[in-house]
């Protein structure tokens, strides 16, 4: 669990936010920010995603996997995000465990 605080909401050119009060036994924070940029016949949408992960040697053993989760759930949910962009339906259908806050 965590809070997601927005960092900037500059629509539509940049978003960022950090994640604070984690509840998670190898996750100790993170953050994420999204460019926006007009391109010929649409929108280039960059995602950057970032985690701090505690300390211990578990944690350091785990790390490359935690990595490749990351990455693979991030080109995951851009493809989801794209698909729902150019089918219009672009409410999410289900719920989110976070919190946001600005």
């Amino acid at each position: 669990r965590c809070t997601l605080v927005y960092r900037a909401y500059q629509r539509p050119f940049r978003t960022s936010l950090s994640m604070e009060d984690v509840h998670s036994p190898v996750i100790e924070g993170g953050g994420g920010s999204w460019q926006y940029e007009a391109v010929s016949g649409g929108t280039r949408w960059t995602q950057i995603n970032a985690l701090r992960l505690r300390g211990g040697w578990l944690v350091r053993l785990l790390a490359p996997v935690l990595r490749g989760a990351l990455y693979l759930q991030t080109r995951r949910a851009m493809r989801r995000a794209r698909r729902r962009i150019l089918t219009g339906r672009t409410r999410p259908s289900g719920g989110g465990r976070c919190v946001f806050s600005t």
